[in-house]
């Protein structure tokens, strides 16, 4: 069975800090579906193709580690969410080291001030 998470990755020049060309990503895009083949039946073009449908993908770490050594230039940012609640967050991929941050929930303060005075 497993555990299905909805990824989204986006990259960028890590100095331009603008989005990779359309033919980069295709190229990134060929890499990721052979580290991931078993998760799509058609060959992706590009990410959103890639991961458009949930997705087992429990080496996601390593395998986007590896991605950022081979393309040192570029920044990789990974989200995902998990069919868990709240099991939501980033990932940021350069040139082999990773950073991860996870959602916080935090609900705002009622503006009605009987409401107001029950706020957790």
């Amino acid at each position: 069975m497993g555990y299905y998470t909805k990824f989204e990755l986006h990259a960028y020049g890590a100095e331009s800090k603008s989005p990779i060309s359309e033919d980069r990503e295709e190229e990134i895009t060929a890499k990721l579906w052979e580290i991931t083949s078993g998760a799509n039946w058609y060959k992706p073009r590009n990410f959103e193709e890639c991961f458009g449908d949930t997705m087992k993908w429990y080496d996601h770490e390593e395998d986007m580690i590896a991605i950022s050594k081979e393309y040192p230039n570029i920044l990789f940012v990974l989200e995902g969410i998990g069919e868990e609640f709240p099991d939501a967050w980033r990932k940021w991929f350069h040139n082999g080291k990773f950073e991860e941050s996870y959602a916080e929930i935090a609900y705002p303060r009622p503006t009605n001030p009987l409401f107001a005075q029950f706020n957790f």
